[in-house]
C-alpha cells in the first residue's frame, strides 16, 4: 500500500512465500588412504523447502522542498531446509596391492536435514538537505538484528533395514548478529571545471556464535558432546571509509575518478567446549581503492570507455569457522580463521554503438586479478568422510571479451545477445601443495522478446555458462530456458504472467549441474545436482488504482548475505 500527499509520503507491505524445489543428488567418491581405496557411490533426494514472511514500512516527510526525511523498518523470518536422504548403495573398500581382494562391501542410508533459521529486525532513518547553491547532503543511520541458526540432523540408518541406527548426530549453530551502517554523503556546489563528492561510512558487524555439535551413544541412548566439533565462534568488525570523488565533461570526454580509504578491524575469536582453546585471530588493515572511468564520444551514437577499478570481497562469518558441521554422511563442512578478504583489481576498454533505428552493439575487452582469492577445497578427514574448506587458494587472474548486441526483426520482434570468452587462471597453494589451473570459459545469454499488442509479449530467455575449473577441479555447464507470456487487462490494472521455467522436455539437461574436485593419490569426488525442469509458473498481479508504485523499502545489510 503506497499514498502520497504533499508532504507525506507512507508505503507499507506484507509478504508470505513458500518455495519447494525438488531435487537429487548422485555421487561418485573415493579416498585413499595408506594402501587403501575406498568408494563410496551414492543416489538420493536432495530438495529445499523455503518459508519467508515479512512485513515492511517506510514513512517519508517532505517540511520544504530542500528538506526530506524518511524512517524505514523491516521485520520477519525466514526459513530454509534443506533434506539430504542418500543412498550409499556400494561402500566398498579393496588394497591398491591387490584390487581383485575386497576388504569390505556393505550400503546404508544417510538421512541428513539441515535446518536455517532467520528471524530479523531492521530500522533506518534518513535525511537529506539540498542547498539553494545546489550542492547536497545526506545522512544515513541503518540498525540490523538478525537471530541466525537451526539445526542439523544427520542419520546412519541400515539398509534396507532402516529401523537400525548405525549413527545419529546433532549439531546447533545460534548465531545473532548486530549491525550498524552510518553514511554521510557531500555533493558540492557545481563548479566550472567539474563536481566534487565526497562521503564517510562506518559499518560495525558483531556476530556470535554458539555451535553444540552431540552424538548419540547407542548403549545409552544419550547425546555426547563431541568437544573437537564444538565451539563458541565470535565475530566483531569494525570499518570506517572515506571517498572522494571528481567527474567532469568537456567536448567529447566524461572523467570520473574517485579514492576510498578503508581502515578495517576484524576480531576472530574461537573456543572450544571443555576450555582447551581459546585463541584470538587479529586482522587490521588500511587500504586505499581508486577508481576511474574515461568516456570518449566519437559522434552521438558512438562511444569509447577505458575504466579502472578496485574493491574488497569480504567473506562471510560460516566460512571462518574451523569447527565441523556434517554437512552429510560424506561431508564435514568449516571455515578457516585466518581467511582474508579477496582483493579485486579490473581494467575494462570498451566501444558501444547505437543506431537511430534502435539496433545496438557493444564490446569490452577486460583484465581482472584477484588477490587472496577464495575457494572450496577438500582434504581427508578418514577413509569415507571428506573435510571441506573455505581457504584463500592463491592468485586468480581472468582476460575476457565480451560482445553483445540488441536488435530488431521487424517493429515488434526485440533480441538481445551477448557472449563472454575469457580465459582464467589460478596460481597459488593450499595445504603445501601448489595448484596451477587453467581453463578457457565462456558464457552466452539471449533474450527474444515479441509484442503481440499494447497489453500482451511473448520472452524467451535463454543462459548457458560452459565448465569453470576451480583450485582442485571442475564446475561442470549449466543452462535454463525460459519461456514468458505476459497479458495484461482491465486498463492495465491487471497482468497475468504464465511462465514455463527450466524447460527440459525429457530430452535436454537443463538445470542440472555436476561439481568435481580432486587430488592424486588421495581422494576424488564427483557430485551431480539435479533440480525440478518444466516448471509452470502462474501469477496474477492487481493494482486497484493503477499508478505507479513509489515505495522505497530498506533491505538487510548483514543477516541477508550470512543466511
Amino acid at each position: 500500500y503506497n499514498t502520497v500527499g504533499d508532504r507525506w509520503n507512507f508505503s507499507g507491505g506484507l509478504s508470505f512465500q513458500r518455495n519447494d524445489i525438488n531435487g537429487r543428488r548422485e555421487g561418485d567418491v573415493y579416498t585413499i588412504t595408506e594402501d587403501v581405496l575406498t568408494r563410496f557411490p551414492s543416489d538420493g533426494e536432495r530438495s529445499f523447502d523455503e518459508t519467508n514472511y515479512s512485513g515492511r514500512l517506510t514513512l517519508d516527510f517532505k517540511p520544504s522542498e530542500k528538506d526530506l526525511f524518511s524512517l524505514g523498518f523491516y521485520a520477519g523470518k525466514r526459513s530454509k531446509d534443506r533434506t539430504a536422504d542418500i543412498l550409499y548403495f556400494n561402500n566398498s573398500a579393496y588394497t591398491l596391492s591387490d584390487p581383485n581382494t575386497l576388504l569390505y562391501s556393505f550400503q546404508y542410508f544417510n538421512k541428513n536435514l539441515r535446518i536455517r533459521k532467520s528471524d530479523f529486525v531492521l530500522g533506518s532513518f534518513d535525511y537529506a538537505h539540498a542547498f539553494d547553491n545546489e550542492a547536497k547532503i545526506k545522512a544515513s543511520i541503518l540498525y540490523e538484528y538478525t537471530l541466525l541458526g537451526g539445526p542439523t540432523t544427520n542419520l546412519n540408518l541400515a539398509y534396507p533395514n532402516t529401523e537400525s541406527v548405525l549413527q545419529e548426530e546433532y549439531n546447533t549453530n545460534d548465531n545473532p548478529l548486530y549491525g550498524l551502517r552510518i553514511n554521510l554523503d557531500y555533493t558540492f556546489a557545481p563548479l566550472p571545471f567539474g563536481f566534487f563528492e565526497m562521503g564517510y561510512q562506518y559499518r560495525n558487524l558483531d556476530h556470535t556464535g554458539d555451535f553444540v555439535y552431540e552424538r548419540k551413544n547407542n548403549s545409552s541412548g544419550l547425546f555426547e558432546l563431541v568437544p573437537e566439533f564444538s565451539s563458541e565462534v565470535n565475530l566483531k568488525r569494525s570499518i570506517h571509509a572515506a571517498y572522494l570523488q571528481y567527474s567532469t565533461s568537456f567536448g567529447a570526454w566524461d572523467i570520473t575518478a574517485g579514492m576510498r580509504l578503508e581502515q578495517m578491524q576484524r576480531d576472530l575469536s574461537l573456543k572450544d567446549k571443555t576450555g582447551t582453546l581459546d585463541v584470538d585471530y587479529a586482522l587490521d588493515f588500511t587500504k586505499l581503492f581508486p577508481s576511474a572511468n574515461v568516456t570518449y564520444a566519437l559522434n552521438d551514437s558512438s562511444q569509447f570507455k577505458l575504466a579502472y577499478s578496485k574493491r574488497i570481497e569480504r567473506t562471510t562469518t560460516f566460512k571462518m569457522n574451523p569447527f565441523p558441521e556434517r554437512e552429510h554422511s560424506e561431508t564435514l563442512e568449516q571455515g578457516d580463521p585466518n581467511l582474508q578478504p579477496e582483493m579485486i583489481d579490473q581494467i575494462e576498454l570498451g566501444f558501444n554503438h547505437k543506431s537511430e533505428k534502435g539496433n545496438s552493439f557493444f564490446t569490452t575487452l577486460y583484465y581482472r586479478k584477484v588477490n587472496q582469492l577464495i575457494n572450496r577445497v577438500n582434504t581427508v578427514y578418514n577413509d569415507t568422510i571428506l573435510n571441506r574448506i573455505y581457504s584463500n587458494v592463491g592468485k586468480g587472474t581472468t582476460l575476457g571479451l565480451e560482445v553483445g548486441t540488441e536488435f530488431n526483426l521487424g517493429e515488434n520482434w526485440k533480441n538481445l545477445a551477448s557472449f563472454n570468452g575469457y580465459n582464467y587462471k589460478i596460481k597459488g597453494a593450499f595445504d603445501n601443495r601448489s595448484i596451477a589451473v587453467e581453463s578457457a570459459i565462456y558464457s552466452i545469454n539471449f533474450n527474444s522478446t515479441y509484442v503481440f499488442s499494447d497489453t500482451a509479449t511473448l520472452q524467451f530467455t535463454f543462459n548457458y555458462i560452459s565448465d569453470r575449473v576451480t583450485a582442485q577441479g571442475v564446475d561442470s555447464r549449466f543452462y535454463s530456458p525460459n519461456l514468458t507470456f505476459v497479458k495484461r487487462f482491465w486498463n492495465n490494472q491487471l497482468t497475468a504472467t504464465l511462465q514455463w521455467k527450466n524447460m527440459d522436455m525429457g530430452w535436454l539437461n537443463s538445470n542440472e549441474q555436476s561439481i568435481m574436485t580432486s587430488r592424486p593419490n588421495d581422494f576424488y569426488t564427483l557430485t551431480n545436482y539435479v533440480y525440478e525442469v518444466d516448471i509452470i509458473l502462474l501469477n496474477l498481479s492487481y493494482n486497484f488504482n493503477n499508478r505507479k508504485n513509489k515505495s522505497k523499502f530498506i533491505k538487510s545489510e548483514f543477516g541477508g548475505r550470512e543466511f
